[in-house]
């Protein structure tokens, strides 16, 4: 479904990167897949900041993470993760390629996974 058709049905889709602040005690995951059963949240750059206010003539300190989010609907992250899946596969196979012509005569191993042999 394209984008225009999730917004004019009112699904939402993966958005931009935008800046939080959290006041939970505990450190936000950097995936989490757990607090909504509709979004999945990604987060980066996670740090724990204290910023000092003034207030009605006291000095206040409040200690906070901070950190870039953004937002996938379920099916957005489940896609995004069979593709990522796909890739790293790919890469794997790419680099397997590349240790066996680094192992012997690119010509004799093409050969030889032609006729099905193995090294």
């Amino acid at each position: 479904m394209r984008q225009k058709e999730k917004q004019e049905r009112g699904q939402k889709s993966m958005t931009e990167w935008k800046m939080v602040r959290d006041s939970r005690t505990e450190e936000p995951a950097e995936l989490d897949t757990a607090s909504s059963a509709a979004t999945v949240y990604e987060r980066r750059n996670i740090r724990r900041e204290t910023r000092t206010y003034e207030a009605g003539g006291d000095t206040v300190e409040i200690t906070e993470w901070v950190y870039e989010q953004r937002e996938y609907t379920r099916e957005e992250y489940t896609a995004a993760a069979a593709n990522r899946d796909i890739m790293n596969a790919l890469a794997s196979i790419e680099k397997a390629v590349s240790d066996l012509n680094a192992a012997g005569d690119a010509g004799e191993i093409a050969a030889a996974v032609e006729r099905g042999l193995a090294l």
